[in-house]
């Protein structure tokens, strides 16, 4: 319940003579405290139905010294559609009336009041219309049925929200025919109100799908200062979200005229006292507390002030100079659009493509010929067209002469309105400006506003609102006594209808209208949503052609229909047939990515290029795209191509080169062989222990051609072979050499008398020793072949991805391939150390020095092969690899059998036995 509902029951509950005015004119007789000031035309029926209309659109101002009642307070400002949409009504009321088919036996009568568009003044009408207009009643009537228990109306949000929260507690019905706000879809705040007109949530969801399937990521957006257009703007942000839609800017269009909200104009008060509350530059909340002769009343007045012509330019500049071309203008079709749109015409703003939403996409005033160069190419959302048969004929029978004149006051101001004369009786009276009405005039159709039925769009949500009020009580008429939904089976009395019965039926309705199309509420009072799609074309004469180019279906719990014919479109901001463009940065060309801008929407961007491996193929890309495995970027960036598959083979240079080398060293590993094979006999062959000599040489030949093995493209066996061969030719040479180095050290070391050390290195022990470190290293590889082998692998690039796929062998184990290691640079250290301490034998013997230098290289390549190898790219870790294989071989084969090949080859005077003994 509202503030103003449960003060006002409180205060009946404990003054209850005081609330209905009971005074000395009549013990227990309630007291009308004053008159609503709007007109109102009236039917009698068995049921009479509620109409509020904005008939006028400037409500009096209300008296401020609450001293007084005034009298004599009339509403301004006569709008012809509003009363062309209070004759809609009347229309279908006297349809069902005479229909045989719908409430048989039962007469609809109706009260259609005045709002002048104020809220003060419509819940004055429409608390007037509930409790009737007698001056007095007998208390026995006072509390029961209401006089009119179904109201139609108001054609505003902002005073809807005010009538529904007062009228709510008390069940009473109200079908709004152009309340929009979606806030009114809030069955727990207002669960008594329906309407026919769609939820601006459902507005919202189509101009989001506009906005995103022309394009337009850059938009600005205005808004009334009402319930209208703050919540519907809302609703337009929360449905671009994540959608790629920005914001360039939000400004909200402050109300062109003050008026007063408040509702003591009926009240005769005593004491006031206030408070005014400025909020912002165009608002200032009143807190006004009342005690009244009646009953006390606490009202919130909201006055808005005059907004300046420095406020409209400013919002007019900021449309002007934002690089967004497409407007949102979510406005109502009075006071927020006309002094904005006067200001647009003025600064001659062209170039903008301008959205209107339903209140004023086809409001003629608007679209009036001089705005036409500023709004041509307009695009909207209206409700649904219909044309419903016979009303033209009955708007046009209008007269000042007939009948109708008396019980309808707003005749005489139509037909003064419409053929700027006037009806007045005395001459005197009449405006210098018109002339006195002839009563010759005639209304025809199409001619005016009022008779325009070529856009009966908010006409036609009135019209289904009878009809759903006329199908509930149809439905309460079919009831049954005993299968009733109320108490004990009851069914409605139809002559005294209780409003929570009425509200009950229309969540229930289902019908079909004489145009022939299907409505129902759904469970939050809402109807289907159904818009036309609306553009503005320009005729010859410069005025301006509604024409339907599209449409926009949706409701809860379905799919959206939307559809617009682009070769019907006339578009705005002079871009001709060609769709506007409005974006805040261009999109980024194919091979780029957007990259938003710091402290900006993120349609503001700039374009950077993709990272390699990466891609973007289209035009505008927001990320660019990782390439899938074996595949890379080229080099535009706007595709991926397989990566090429790379190792170190026989064809690259690289290759041929180690190849060369290796081979040239088994050649002349092969050379020293053959020359020791053939001087076997010579004094320093045997001095050198020929067959020591013969293994040393066959391992370094299979040294220098296993690096042969790391050659090619990688497979299965070749790793396997790689490794293990690798690991065992070494262990094999070095074993042969530290046997060689340990004979040498205890041959000359040997200086105790009757020691005879050499018995225990005999050609025997010295090939079981190689052998036995052979072996050692042999079961290390069998052992890491057989849980963990060496197998081809592919890495790409040097951080896990590339242009190129490194193919190459993983050593399975690396506790495998570091024994591996390891156990070589154990016996090389050993044999290093054993030539160390023999590096002082005679000069004519200087074997210990030539293996003590050879193991400095060898351990010297090895040590460096390490980082180098970790650090090497792609398939030059191979190169590196076999490069320390090659160069510790070549260090073992000069250091040891250079200076040997050339005594034996150049010196031979020196490969006698004397000569090495000399010493």
């Amino acid at each position: 319940m509202s503030l103003w509902g449960w003060l006002w029951l409180l205060y009946c509950l404990h003054v209850p003579g005081s609330v209905w005015g009971l005074d000395g004119g009549g013990e227990g007789a309630c007291r009308l405290i004053a008159k609503p000031v709007s007109g109102s035309v009236y039917r009698a029926g068995d049921v009479v139905i509620g109409g509020l209309f904005p008939i006028h659109v400037e409500a009096p101002l209300p008296e401020q010294e609450f001293r007084s009642i005034k009298g004599n307070s009339t509403c301004t400002i006569f709008k012809q559609r509003a009363y062309r949409w209070l004759q809609t009504m009347i229309f279908a009321v006297e349809e069902i009336n005479r229909d045989p088919a719908l409430l048989t036996n039962l007469t609809l009568g109706f009260l259609a009041s005045d709002t002048c568009r104020s809220e003060g003044t419509t819940l004055g009408a429409a608390l007037a219309m509930v409790t009737g207009k007698e001056t007095s009643v007998v208390e026995t009537d006072c509390g029961t049925t209401p006089e009119v228990p179904v109201i139609i109306g108001d054609a505003r949000s902002t005073a809807s929200i005010v009538v529904a929260q007062t009228l709510g507690p008390f069940d009473l019905p109200m079908v709004s025919y152009f309340a929009t706000c979606a806030c009114l879809s809030d069955t727990w705040r207002y669960p008594s109100f329906f309407r026919t007109v769609p939820s601006d949530a459902f507005q919202a969801r189509g101009m989001a799908k506009l906005l995103r399937q022309l394009g337009w990521v850059w938009v600005g957006l205005l808004s009334g200062d009402g319930d209208y257009g703050k919540f519907g703007v809302q609703l337009l942000l929360q449905e671009l979200q994540g959608s790629g839609v920005c914001v360039a800017y939000s400004e909200v269009i402050p109300k062109v005229r003050p008026h007063s909200d408040d509702l003591t104009n009926s009240l005769s008060c005593s004491i006031f006292l206030s408070l005014s509350l400025p909020v912002s530059s165009n608002l200032t909340y009143t807190l006004s507390l009342i005690f009244s002769d009646s009953l006390p009343f606490l009202s919130l007045m909201v006055i808005p002030k005059v907004p300046s012509k420095r406020q409209i330019r400013h919002i007019v500049d900021t449309i002007k100079g934002s690089t967004a071309r497409v407007v949102v203008a979510f406005v109502g079709f009075l006071g927020h659009s006309g002094a904005l749109m006067e200001e647009v015409v003025r600064q001659n703003i062209t170039d903008k493509q301008w959205i209107a939403s339903d209140a004023w996409v086809t409001y003629s005033t608007i679209a009036s010929p001089k705005n036409m160069p500023s709004l041509a190419g307009t695009i909207g959302f209206a409700l649904k067209k219909a044309d419903i048969p016979g009303l033209g004929t009955f708007l046009t029978r209008l007269h000042p002469d007939g009948d109708y004149q008396k019980f309808d006051p707003f005749l005489t101001e139509l037909w003064e309105e419409m053929f700027g004369c006037s009806l007045g009786v005395d001459p005197s009276v009449t405006l210098p400006s018109r002339r006195q009405c002839t009563g010759s005039e005639v209304i025809r159709e199409g001619e005016s506003q009022y008779a325009d039925v070529s856009q009966l769009r908010a006409s036609y949500n009135v019209y289904k609102a009878v009809y759903a009020i006329a199908y509930a009580i149809q439905d309460m008429m079919a009831c049954r006594p005993g299968d009733g939904v109320f108490n004990g089976g009851q069914c409605p009395d139809i002559r005294k209808l209780q409003p929570s019965q009425i509200v009950h039926y229309l969540r229930g309705v289902n019908f079909s209208t004489p145009v022939g199309e299907s409505f129902h509420f759904d469970m939050n009072g809402d109807p289907p949503a159904s818009y036309d799609i609306i553009n503005w074309h320009v005729t010859p004469e410069g005025t301006a052609e509604f024409v339907q180019v599209g449409h926009f279906l949706s409701s809860e719990g379905s799919d959206d229909q939307f559809h617009i014919d682009m070769d019907k479109v006339v578009w705005g901001g002079g871009s001709g047939d060609e769709v506007p463009v409005s974006v805040c940065s261009a999109d980024c060309p194919p091979g780029t990515r957007h990259a938003v801008q710091k402290g900006r929407p993120v349609c503001c961007f700039d374009c950077l290029s993709c990272a390699e491996g990466e891609i973007s193929n289209t035009t505008g890309s927001d990320d660019c795209i990782r390439c899938p495995e074996r595949f890379w970027s080229n080099p535009d960036l706007t595709a991926c191509i397989p990566q090429l598959v790379d190792f170190l083979s026989y064809s690259d240079t690289m290759g041929v080169i180690l190849s060369v080398i290796s081979v040239s060293g088994a050649t002349l590993t092969a050379g020293a062989l053959a020359t020791f094979l053939y001087h076997r006999h010579t004094a320093l062959v045997k001095a050198n222990n020929s067959e020591l000599s013969f293994l040393l040489l066959l391992s370094l030949k299979i040294c220098f051609l296993c690096a042969l093995v790391f050659i090619g493209q990688p497979n299965p066996w070749t790793c396997m072979l790689r490794h293990t061969l690798f690991g065992i030719s070494f262990v094999f040479c070095i074993s042969c050499l530290l046997s060689r180095t340990v004979v040498v050290l205890v041959a000359f070391r040997a200086t105790l008398p009757g020691e005879n050390l050499m018995r225990y290195f005999s050609p025997t022990q010295q090939r079981m020793g190689i052998s036995l470190c052979t072996l050692i290293q042999v079961l290390i590889c069998v052992l890491w072949l057989a849980l963990a082998p060496p197998r081809p692998a592919e890495r790409r690039g040097r951080e896990g991805r590339g242009p190129r796929v490194i193919l190459e062998c993983e050593v399975g184990s690396v506790v495998g391939f570091s024994l591996v290691l390891g156990y070589i640079g154990l016996l090389a250290s050993l044999c290093l150390l054993l030539a160390f301490l023999a590096r002082k034998l005679p000069d004519n013997f200087n074997e210990a020095k030539f293996i003590t230098f050879s193991m400095l290289i060898f351990c010297a390549v090895w040590i460096s092969f390490i980082p180098a190898y970790v650090s090497s790219p792609g398939k030059y870790t191979v190169a590196v690899e076999i490069f320390a294989i090659l160069a510790s071989s070549f260090g073992l084969l000069f250091c040891l059998f250079a200076p040997k090949c050339y005594i034996i080859l150049l010196r031979p005077e020196r490969n006698t036995k004397k000569h090495i003994m000399s010493k």
